[in-house]
């Protein structure tokens, strides 16, 4: 992860790195990362403790340990073209790119996904994958749909991820998540 920090800060492009203290970037104020919390209506300021800029990795006696100290729990890299990403995913073979938005890639570790998330959720609170409920509008989202008991797909997601779901809400903005759960909890009256 050191070199696509590294990388990153020499070419000035914006970095997002997740740990589960905070949230860090390289080029914080990008118009692009702006611009993603914006679709959400969120400001830079509205992050909670905010935005915190990332050292400066080029300069860093020991990069690595630099990277390890904060803990990662997933990278998002705004990529111009397809180029860039698959530039960057060399540097980061045991990880992939799933991508849920037009304007960025979440990285994470090969193996894990969302469907992980689930089976792990499971089996911490002893119930079986097939009890439960995943509801997503990205591609990103299409395994734990195709894993969960029920996928649904939200209204505004893309054809793909419809045609892997058991059933299609409502679009996000149109309270779409409220409907499938309203749907659901129906069945236990």
């Amino acid at each position: 992860m050191a070199a696509i920090i590294t990388d990153s800060q020499k070419k000035g492009l914006p970095l997002v790195v997740i740990s589960s203290e905070r949230i860090y970037a390289c080029n914080a104020m990008h118009p692009a990362i702006i611009a993603s919390l914006a679709t959400g209506g969120l400001k830079v300021s509205d992050v909670d403790g905010g935005i915190t800029e990332l050292p400066d990795f080029t300069s860093a006696p020991d990069p690595v340990s630099l990277a390890a100290s904060f803990g990662v729990l997933q990278v998002t890299g705004y990529f111009h073209s397809g180029v860039e990403e698959d530039e960057t995913m060399k540097m980061m073979p045991h990880s992939h790119t799933e991508r849920w938005c037009e304007s960025f890639v979440d990285i994470v570790g090969n193996g894990t996904s969302k469907a992980l998330g689930l089976e792990v959720m499971g089996k911490h609170f002893g119930f079986d994958i097939s009890e439960t409920m995943a509801i997503g509008d990205g591609a990103n989202d299409i395994p734990m749909i195709k894993a969960a008991g029920w996928g649904v797909a939200m209204g505004n997601a893309s054809d793909t991820v419809k045609s892997c779901a058991d059933a299609v809400t409502d679009d996000v903005d149109c309270d779409g998540l409220a409907k499938a759960l309203e749907k659901v909890l129906k069945q236990y009256e």
